[in-house]
């Protein structure tokens, strides 16, 4: 098993796969979803044209049955930034005076969703497909800054059908519930040698074979090899979107990375044993 998981890894730098490090899963529906309604030219004329669709339909209904579906499209259209504020929002402009959200950038305050791919934290790997089947009527969406540690949590309630931006919140990682997480990965995140020490040994992974488009190699390598799988992690800023999942086990956490051009995912499962946080297991 070692050695046709170091043929793999071998064929990997053959065939980018350090560049994509991505894989099919159950969820690449919900990703293709996401993907025909985030991905457009970021263009002038065609956000004017999206909006002018928009006007001609009437009706933006069909956007509210998935959260996901209506969220890609919030962050793109200014007509549902407009219509999907809550009056009650402010927010401190340049100068210090306090302006309505509604009459802010919004899309530069969700630009941290307008990349590669967005990130999503969950207590376990079953919450992904549970993730698929029901939603809350409370959704949070959060903007990580794994630097400045620090959360933005913008609160989406559906009112009448409709989904609608209610609250905005900053916390600083002490005051999240995640915080001895979020502390663990902004470290791992951005030193490499930390990162190295916190890598378990050996290390689970599930790839897809190369020799077998359906299939996947499960197995696993030791902790030294796991720059050669995969060494780039999200950084920086990143994303979380709590559609209900609990995190129950505070000392077990799943990081799920969406490709957002080409609906793959990577997944990071990370456990805490002996007072220390590492990542047991690799999914792409």
């Amino acid at each position: 098993m070692f050695s046709k998981i170091w043929e793999i890894c071998s064929l990997s730098l053959v065939f980018s796969l350090l560049l994509s490090c991505g894989g099919r899963s159950d969820s690449q529906g919900t990703a293709e979803s996401r993907d025909s309604l985030f991905y457009a030219e970021d263009t002038l004329d065609m956000v004017e044209a999206e909006e002018d669709a928009l006007d001609e339909v009437g009706s933006i209904e069909h956007l509210d049955v998935n959260f996901d579906d209506f969220m890609f499209s919030f962050i793109r259209s200014r007509q549902l930034q407009r219509e999907r504020v809550s009056n009650d929002i402010y927010v401190y402009d340049e100068e210090g005076n306090e302006v309505a959200l509604r009459r802010t950038n919004l899309r530069d305050a969700f630009s941290f969703l307008d990349g590669e791919y967005y990130t999503v934290l969950y207590g376990d790997a079953a919450q992904i497909e549970e993730e698929k089947n029901s939603q809350s009527d409370v959704i949070d969406v959060e903007r990580i800054d794994l630097d400045l540690c620090h959360v933005t949590t913008y609160t989406f309630l559906q009112e009448k059908g409709k989904w609608m931006l209610a609250d905005l919140a900053d916390n600083s990682f002490e005051e999240d519930e995640l915080s001895d997480f979020l502390t663990f990965y902004a470290h791992f995140s951005e030193d490499s040698v930390f990162q190295a020490e916190s890598i378990a040994q050996p290390l689970s992974i599930k790839m897809m074979d190369p020799e077998d488009e359906l299939g996947f190699i499960d197995g696993t390598i030791d902790a030294l090899q796991w720059s050669i799988f995969c060494p780039d992690v999200p950084a920086g800023v990143i994303s979380n979107i709590r559609y209900g999942q609990s995190y129950a086990n505070p000392r077990h956490m799943v990081l799920q990375k969406c490709g957002i051009s080409n609906g793959m995912q990577e997944l990071f499962t990370f456990d805490k044993t002996g007072g220390r946080w590492r990542l047991t297991a690799y999914e792409n």
